[in-house]
């Protein structure tokens, strides 16, 4: 039983892979899901290919381990897999629990990656570490950790997947189509940022950062943005400080699907990254398989997952610094495409075979 309650981001792609490996390991499936899934665009997108192959029941109400448990034992499950653990909260992580069915938690975003140093802030994360390890000590439930391109492999280690729906080739030419379509002049170096566009990934400055570098490049730069605009401030304000730096945006008022979202990419001169958080993210991978430049700004901790697939150490989450970095990027070459870790690296930990006497089942 694969357990989501919730059709946003890249909830459903993760969904839509974990069945599909499933069935093709001959495995019966239950999606467990709410009623708003059902009806989401997003749902028909990922799964209407994949239906009639697994079966559905509807979670209600606050969600539980031992919930869990019995809705499975109901439908005839022996493992769930909640592939996003941590919106559930403390009723999901504490509770008692049954010895069956199974139970794997994937936990997306891991407190290590916010330890900085201030005493208060790592007491925080370290108890809830502590609390990760009250809840795998449980009887039945495993804790598994997310972790980015480029990690070894482990028995409790999941990779955060390269999702490709089409070829290297194919997607770069259909790249190559999209900036004809939207204008993209192919005189002017085009920057880019990617996903949803919310107050994480610090627009206006971005566009302060670019604003600056226009004023001393000798080629014109453009901005592309790609995603649903998610910020508290108006786009429009936002952009008005890019004073004629020519502009796009793509995915205004729809939610893109993911191979649109590579192809977006795959368009760009260079994925720009200056995020407020710790945690790594599918679009450095993409970037990297896709073969575009990618500057980053933020933490120690986030450059340092984007400097493992670029090779590049990225910079301080300010104006001044980014700038620089901009500026330096249009001088670099674009760089080979990397092979990646597809969904395998995902889907195969979390359908392991259920330990036996606390060993893995051969």
């Amino acid at each position: 039983m694969v357990v989501e309650t919730s059709a946003s981001g890249h909830r459903l792609v993760y969904v839509r892979e974990i069945i599909a490996k499933a069935l093709q390991l001959d495995m019966s499936v239950v999606l467990a899901t709410a009623d708003e899934v059902l009806t989401d665009p997003q749902f028909a997108g990922h799964l209407g290919p994949l239906q009639g192959s697994f079966r559905m029941v509807t979670v209600q109400g606050r969600v539980s381990v031992r919930k869990l448990q019995y809705l499975a034992s109901g439908a005839g499950c022996d493992l769930v897999l909640v592939p996003d653990t941590l919106k559930y909260g403390l009723s999901l992580l504490l509770g008692h629990t049954r010895r069956s069915p199974r139970v794997r938690l994937l936990i997306m975003n891991d407190p290590r990656w916010r330890l900085t140093g201030k005493s208060l802030f790592s007491l925080r994360t370290w108890l809830k570490l502590i609390l990760f390890e009250l809840s795998s000590a449980r009887p039945a439930v495993e804790v598994l950790w997310l972790r980015p391109q480029g990690t070894a492999p482990s028995s409790n280690v999941v990779i955060d997947p390269l999702l490709l729906e089409a070829s290297i080739e194919q997607t770069q030419a259909d790249s190559l189509r999209l900036r004809t379509t939207l204008g993209m002049d192919p005189s002017t170096f085009w920057f880019g940022v990617v996903g949803g566009l919310d107050s994480r990934k610090n627009i206006p400055m971005i566009i302060a950062a670019l604003r600056n570098v226009a004023l001393i490049a000798t080629s014109p730069v453009g901005l592309a943005l790609i995603g649903q605009w998610r910020n508290d401030a108006s786009e429009d304000e936002a952009t008005e400080a890019l004073e004629g730096v020519p502009f796009c945006h793509v995915g205004h008022n729809v939610q893109l699907s993911n191979q649109e979202m590579n192809v977006a990419v795959a368009a760009l001169d260079c994925v720009v990254m200056a995020y407020s958080t710790t945690a790594p993210n599918s679009t450095t991978a993409k970037a990297a398989a896709l073969g575009v430049r990618v500057a980053t700004a933020g933490s120690p901790t986030f450059r340092k997952f984007a400097e493992r697939l670029t090779g590049c150490p990225g910079v301080d989450l300010e104006v001044g610094a980014l700038t620089k970095e901009l500026a330096e990027v249009i001088t670099r070459d674009r760089p080979r495409p990397l092979v990646l870790s597809g969904p395998d690296g995902l889907t195969l930990p979390l359908l392991a075979p259920i330990p036996v006497n606390g060993r893995k089942a051969k």
